[in-house]
């Protein structure tokens, strides 16, 4: 048996086979069985008798795990072919079963020898295939470490070389002539060279590289051109290495090229020799093209799995009872932070980053699913090195059981759930926040109907009222607490997003400004204030009022967290965002103004700070705030399509970061002019299903001078307008009308009379907006409660545009007959 060197020049290795008594040792023979040494067959020549067996070129990949002796193959490939090595779990067991006797003790040695000095090694051995051949082996293997630096196993592959040791036996063996005729016939492609000049090709080597002949190799005055441009220097070196005798030979994979210029992959043994009385080197190929792709395919997949949990953030992991042995893959390594590449450690090292009030939980779910055999799922905490909390969800099953039906190997997986979690309780809040609104609007539509005739009534009286009436002081009482009402109606609307904004482009600086002069002369001295405005501002398509009364909210709520001292900092900038994620699930990218207010103050604990936003939830006492400040503020900047984040902690402060997205070029807002309210005569339906609403539209339209018929049911009004469609020259409409909503009783007085000009108004409508009255034709789209000089400016302008527009069309048709007469 010849020993090859290993990587260090010393002897190494395992891998599959076993001894029988009574081998011969001497030849690669063939064995009949495993406890008798193979008898040649009749009238065959020892040399024929060796090419007459299986010749089989197959690799086993093999892991061995100090300390248990494990011992597994990692492959289907060795398993297919070695039946019954596969499911070994003790190195000895597989040496006992199928190494050749004379051959196990130096096995043992050099394997001992590489685990103690912790060195690859390879060595080639003997063993019998389950059919009673006898095969020659080449292993090969490598110390695999954990992290620490710890030999864990070896890993390595184990080959047949038979077919190559049988050419290299019946060279050494076999005149010339014999020699000739074996190579010629082999399977395996057989090179003879010198200098890169062929001097022999079988025509297996032929047939590997695409060439028909022998006579078309032995031609080409160098094998260069079998190679790729690569591997020609390589080859040279190869070479060198040989002839010069510093190794007896090189076993090397490489690329190389068929006739057509196809790449394939062979492996190929070299060996010097004597050829003819001059050296020589003698290359035996094989084609690995197969295996290669095989390989190839394999890496992918092992890069998609770990690439897929990468992206899952999931990972596996194998877990050997019998000696805590825990081995992960490398997305479950970085999920626990460890480090880098897979994981292994025992069970102990891996719990120790469980959070304490979790170890029970899962321990627990651990000895159930042994004790009963079934599954085992649990959530679970993680302290990670990195200080950074992480909630996993474990997955594990039995993997296997020894003889006894002992629990020996549990296998499952590791999942980082913490991002879902936080996602799905802002969904939770976000619903939440959604219900709310609903809720609040239709509160706010109840109240804008009430409201509606304090405001009118109030409003119309103090027209009237004379400088010395004694009730002018209780009337501005009333308009100016209905005004109140009107705007706390509208913050609630603003919060369910169904108020009324008037944007403009404008820019936030002054605002900044505005409210930071304002809150240095309320807010208590001891109570600092400071800006920092950036120099460049990006403009903001916003409604000014609602960003007045956003920074008015913040500043005062920082205000009232700081009883005694403090600092209130307000910073206003231009950021470019590349996906930051905001509360409720935003996530912003591109240019934004970003305004900061951070206070000193007494900050909130995680469950205060997820309420915040929360309308009428306050920690103030009672009657002392109505909740709805964050609310607001919340409601302002979704409008205006932005993000929110906060950060506090008891006795540390808190800062809210508002993000408003950046708009173009600044475009000046006209200023309004001062005007009287005009008056007409026309005749108006005025429909409204709140009897008060409706009473107080008549006696107000009729101070304009109007004529007004009231009408508290869509349907009878429209039955009214059916009789008479010219009776009347303009509708006003309430949306919120029972059974026929005001769009479409819009809708069907239209199919009577297609130009009756109508005003749509609403204290509160989750499906009509300003944008959708108008592309369903309607004139005008008013908010509840409208005061007098609103009313009857839109009366008029309306008016008077239906005017016009009659005007048009009557000249028009006017011109198509006198044209139609001529």
């Amino acid at each position: 048996m010849k020993r090859s060197r290993t990587h260090d020049g010393k002897n190494p290795a395992p891998g599959p086979a076993t001894p029988a008594p009574g081998e011969s040792t001497e030849t690669p023979a063939l064995s009949s069985s495993p406890s008798t040494p193979a008898a040649e067959p009749e009238g065959l020549s020892r040399e024929e008798s060796l090419l007459s067996g299986p010749r089989i070129h197959l690799v086993g990949s093999w892991e061995y795990s100090i300390g248990s002796e494990d011992f597994k193959w990692v492959d289907e490939v060795w398993g297919n072919i070695m039946e019954g090595a596969r499911n070994l779990e003790k190195f000895s067991d597989y040496l006992q079963k199928f190494v050749h006797r004379d051959d196990l003790g130096p096995l043992q040695e050099a394997f001992s020898a590489a685990v103690e000095e912790e060195r690859p090694y390879e060595f080639e051995y003997r063993i019998f295939y389950p059919d009673g051949t006898l095969h020659h082996m080449l292993s090969q293997g490598n110390p695999v470490r954990d992290d620490q630096g710890r030999m864990v196993k070896f890993a390595g592959t184990t080959h047949d070389v038979t077919e190559l040791k049988l050419t290299e036996q019946i060279y050494k063996d076999a005149g010339e002539e014999k020699f000739r005729a074996l190579v010629e016939n082999s399977i395996q492609g057989i090179l003879i060279h010198h200098k890169g000049k062929p001097l022999f090709v079988n025509q297996s080597f032929a047939d590997i590289h695409g060439y028909r002949t022998t006579g078309e190799l032995m031609a080409f005055p160098s094998i260069d051109v079998l190679v790729t441009a690569e591997q020609v220097e390589e080859l040279r070196g190869q070479e060198s290495q040989l002839l010069n005798e510093e190794t007896p030979s090189l076993r090397t994979e490489m690329p190389a090229l068929k006739k057509d210029g196809t790449e394939i992959w062979v492996e190929n043994l070299s060996q010097l020799m004597q050829w003819e009385g001059r050296r020589a080197i003698q290359c035996t190929v094989i084609d690995i093209t197969e295996r290669k792709l095989v390989e190839e395919e394999l890496r992918k997949s092992r890069e998609n799995l770990a690439r897929a949990q990468k992206i899952a953030n999931m990972g596996n992991w194998e877990w050997n009872l019998l000696d805590d042995r825990m081995e992960g893959s490398e997305e479950a390594h970085r999920i626990v932070a460890l480090g880098k590449g897979p994981y292994v450690g025992s069970s102990q090292d891996f719990f120790s980053y469980v959070a304490p009030g979790d170890k029970e939980k899962m321990t627990s779910a651990i000895v159930k699913s042994i004790k009963e055999g079934e599954p085992f799922n649990v959530h679970y905490k993680i302290n990670r090195p990195d200080g950074e909390v992480r909630v996993l969800q474990a997955y594990g099953e039995i993997l296997k059981r020894d003889e006894s039906g002992r629990v020996v190997t549990m296998f499952g997986t590791t999942h980082d759930i913490t991002d879902r979690l936080h996602l799905e309780e802002q969904l939770r809040h976000s619903q939440r926040l959604k219900s709310l609104g609903i809720l609040a609007g239709g509160i706010a539509h109840d109240f804008n109907n009430i409201l509606s005739p304090i405001l009118g009534y109030s409003e119309m009286m103090l027209q009237k009222a004379t400088a010395n009436s004694k009730d002018l002081k209780y009337l501005n009482v009333i308009f100016r607490s209905a005004t109140r009402a009107k705007n706390l109606v509208a913050q609630i609307l603003l919060f369910s997003r169904r108020s009324r904004s008037e944007k403009i482009i404008g820019d936030l600086g002054s605002i900044v400004e505005e409210v930071v002069n304002f809150m240095r002369s309320t807010l208590p001295t001891s109570i600092s204030t400071q800006k920092n405005i950036a120099k460049y501002i990006a403009p903001v398509y916003c409604d000014p009022s609602q960003m007045h009364q956003l920074m008015m909210n913040l500043c005062v709520n920082a205000g009232q967290a700081m009883t005694d001292s403090g600092n209130l900092k307000i910073t206003l900038n231009t950021v470019d965002l590349d996906g930051l994620k905001c509360l409720f699930g935003k996530i912003l990218s591109g240019k934004h103004v970003r305004l900061t207010v951070a206070d000193t103050g007494i900050g909130m604990d995680p469950e205060t700070l997820s309420n915040i936003f929360d309308p009428f939830f306050t920690t103030k006492e009672t009657g002392e705030g109505t909740g709805l400040g964050l609310s607001t503020v919340f409601g302002i900047v979704q409008d205006h399509e932005g993000g929110i984040n906060v950060s506090s902690e008891p006795g540390r402060g808190t800062t809210f970061e508002i993000y408003l997205p950046a708009a173009g070029q600044r475009i000046e807002e006209p200023i309004a002019q001062e005007s009287i309210v005009p008056k007409g005569g026309e005749s108006i339906l005025f429909i409204d299903d709140e009897v008060e609403i409706a009473e107080m539209g008549k006696t107000m339209l009729e101070g304009f001078g109007y004529k007004v018929t009231i009408s508290m049911d869509s349907w009878k009004a429209l039955k009214m307008f059916q009789d008479n469609p010219n009776r009347f020259d303009l509708v006003v409409t309430d949306q919120g009308m029972p059974n026929l909503e005001g769009a479409q009783l819009a809708a069907k007085m239209r199919q009577a009379r297609h130009d009756i000009p109508i005003i749509l108004c609403t204290g509160h409508s989750n499906t009509m907006t300003p944008e959708r009255s108008k592309a369903a034709g309607i004139n005008a789209f008013l908010y509840k409660p409208v005061k007098m000089k609103d009313m009857g400016e839109v009366l008029r302008k309306v008016l008077d545009e239906a005017r016009q527009a009659d005007t048009s069309e009557s000249k028009g048709r006017a011109g198509g007959e006198k044209t139609s007469r001529s």
